[in-house]
Order: C-alpha cells, then structure tokens, then sequence
C-alpha cells in the first residue's frame, strides 16, 4: 500500500497508511499571527454502514526552521491510526473523541486546559451600613 514516512527535524513521526485507504493525505496548516504550524495526517477509508470513516494518526506542530520531511513508500504496513466512523449527529472512534484540533489531546482534557474559571464573591451583610 502507498504510505507517508514523515518527520520533524529528524524525529521520526509515523508510517502513515491503511489497507482501506481511498485518500491518504498530509496537510500543513499555517495562519498568519500564530507562530506555529499544524501537520495534519488523516486517510479517508470507505464508508461503513452508510457512514463515514478515516484514519487519524493525529496532528503534530512544528516552528520557523524545523525541518520536515515526507517520504512516498510502498509498504505491506503501517502505523495504525485511530479509526473514527461518523454518521449524521453521531461519532463513534477507537481513540477518545472529539481530539483538539490544536494539540490532538481528546476534547475531555483539552477543554480542561481552557475553561474560564468563574469566581462569585459576595460581599458579607452587615448592619447597620
């Protein structure tokens, strides 16, 4: 099957392929004003149960002048990506769903990270003021 083998500055990120691919796909994201950029690696499988199906081997960051490379490769194997099957208004996913687009972590610890923290202070009753 054809494969990515893909590193950051020397660091060896994965094989990333599977045997039901239809597409697999690397894409870098950069947005002006945020200083890092996002690698996303993703293989869009056949539909299962009428519902749609891919493969996740996660999205990993990288900075102004780290290197990173991708080889094509033909390869009986892969890394085994997390597999994710959604239908309409549902998810269901071999890894905890939904990750942080951000950082990959799962939506549970991730929305810890940013939750505002609310505080009520009540000023005590007192009389006679």
């Amino acid at each position: 099957m054809r494969c990515f083998e893909v590193w950051i500055n020397d660091k060896r990120v994965g094989l990333v392929g599977h045997a039901e691919a239809e597409t697999v796909s690397a894409t870098l994201e950069a947005t002006t004003g945020i200083d890092v950029v996002i690698l996303e690696l993703i293989a869009e499988l056949s539909s299962r149960d009428e519902k749609m199906a891919y493969a996740t081997w996660g999205t990993h960051s990288a900075s102004v002048s780290d290197e990173l490379r991708i080889r094509i490769v033909e390869s009986p194997s892969a890394d085994p990506g997390a597999v994710v099957v959604q239908g309409i208004g549902e998810v269901a996913s071999t890894t905890v769903w939904p990750p942080c687009s951000f950082c990959g972590r799962s939506y549970h610890d991730a929305n810890h990270m940013v939750r505002p923290v609310v505080a009520i202070y009540a000023m005590p009753y007192r009389r006679g003021r």
